[in-house]
């Protein structure tokens, strides 16, 4: 759409837009079917902070999925750009983060259908050994 000069970011940016409302219409039933959300946060906001917060998704991620649940990540909420300002102190807020604390990441929790397995590359194709 974007191509054809049907859809732009400053249309998605602008919430008077009907790009934004179609998208935030799109988003807020999908959001709604949550059974619970998780979410991790770090004291800082240090490159080291965000890499122990990858680490701990991907093992909360894999508890999840041992007991049968599914994770979704909702990344929007920490985007950190001028113009999400307010929805991540809203975020923050609604979370009780304390001041100085960040937010690393957010994702709705429950049941989905099982994922069909992805196609991989062999280990041969990607490694080389000298």
């Amino acid at each position: 759409m974007a191509l054809m000069g049907l859809l732009s970011r400053e249309q998605m940016l602008n919430p008077a837009s009907a790009a934004f409302r179609v998208g935030i219409d799109k988003y807020r039933p999908i959001i709604a079917t949550a059974m619970g959300y998780g979410w991790i946060v770090s004291r800082a906001n240090a490159r080291t902070d965000q890499l122990e917060a990858g680490r701990v998704y991907v093992r909360m991620n894999l508890q999840a999925a041992r007991a049968g649940l599914s994770m979704h990540p909702v990344s929007q909420a920490l985007q950190e750009f001028p113009e999400m300002a307010k929805v991540r102190e809203e975020v923050s807020r609604r979370l009780s983060l304390a001041d100085g604390e960040t937010l690393q990441m957010l994702a709705r929790l429950g049941y989905a259908a099982p994922a069909m397995p992805s196609a991989r590359w062999p280990l041969e194709g990607r490694i080389r050994t000298v």
